[in-house]
């Protein structure tokens, strides 16, 4: 493997751990702080349907980057791939400005934060490289 194909295997992976994130957030588990302002301890009922989205949007997205890399073998079309990963880069540059300029939650702004910075820049690395 290559570092190229390292880093965005790394952010590849932090997306996957994201993704495991939003389900212990559908169980119930009391990890609301990472998310949403940290409004609640655990995510209500009602708005956990959000986190199932997150979590499979997490997880393919953590695809696309692996298939941009080489590092599957989908033969997914480059300007699809290339498209599809840019679109989830702007999405985390707005989850990153909440993360560090907006939320109240420490976890949120000095866990999530970093963690939007890292995959946004392995994306990255994977459509200007790849």
């Amino acid at each position: 493997m290559t570092g190229y194909q390292v880093c965005v295997a790394i952010g590849a992976l932090l997306l996957v751990g994201m993704g495991m994130l939003h389900i212990l957030l559908i169980l119930g588990l009391p990890l609301g702080e990472f998310v949403l302002g940290g409004q609640y301890k655990a995510i209500p009922s009602n708005l956990r349907y959000r986190n199932g989205i997150f979590a499979i949007v997490f997880v393919a997205v953590a695809t696309l980057y692996l298939e941009r890399a080489g590092l599957l073998a989908f033969n997914i079309p480059v300007t699809f791939l290339n498209a599809a990963i840019t679109a989830f880069l702007l999405f985390l540059v707005g989850a990153t400005i909440l993360n560090f300029a907006i939320t109240k939650s420490a976890k949120e702004k000095w866990i999530m934060g970093p963690l939007t910075v890292l995959t946004g820049l392995s994306g990255l690395l994977a459509v200007l490289r790849g």
